[in-house]
């Protein structure tokens, strides 16, 4: 259904669309979450169009807005959408940062912010997404959480005085 709803053509109205979706489960909203994600990511050197002509539509017409919905897999999925945008990292965020809350796998964000050289692109964007995903209650966190942490800090040496990134770097130091 979310394929359906991405590239609808004249088979269903968006209301319909809406209400089908609106009734799934917490389950059906946690894979519909997860099959955006493959989306973008099959989308390959077309993420940009993908984004703004499917995602983006979707999201604004289609998901529900019930806050209640921000269940931790939602919330991964969505946070890994934000990290596979490639260069549409910060409009990503921006469109899906209601939805992204602490989460229980932090290794994963942090290879990806390295890999996709997130911190070093889009350094207070960033520090936005990790304030996000990074919870006070974290016992364990990555050593790649630093290594984020100080691309930050070298691509906006501003960042360093900033709260958000006080107390993430205070978390990596003590839990790193």
């Amino acid at each position: 259904m979310t394929f359906v709803s991405l590239d609808p053509g004249d088979i269903f109205t968006t209301k319909e669309l809406t209400d089908a979706t609106g009734c799934l489960p917490v389950e059906g909203l946690e894979r519909a979450a997860q099959t955006l994600l493959t989306a973008i990511e099959s989308a390959h050197d077309r993420r940009k169009e993908y984004w703004r002509n499917r995602l983006i539509p979707y999201l604004h017409y289609i998901w529900p807005k019930n806050s209640s919905l921000k269940t931790p897999a939602i919330s991964e999925s969505f946070a890994l959408l934000c990290l596979t945008a490639d260069e549409l990292f910060p409009e990503v965020l921006q469109e899906l940062e209601y939805c992204i809350k602490p989460s229980q796998s932090l290794y994963l964000p942090f290879d990806l912010m390295n890999e996709n050289k997130i911190c070093t692109n889009f350094p207070e964007e960033a520090l936005k997404f990790l304030d996000l995903v990074v919870s006070n209650d974290s016992n364990w966190l990555s050593d790649d959480l630093q290594k984020c942490l100080d691309d930050i800090k070298q691509n906006n040496g501003k960042l360093e005085s900033d709260p958000r990134f006080v107390r993430l770097n205070d978390l990596a130091k003590r839990y790193g």
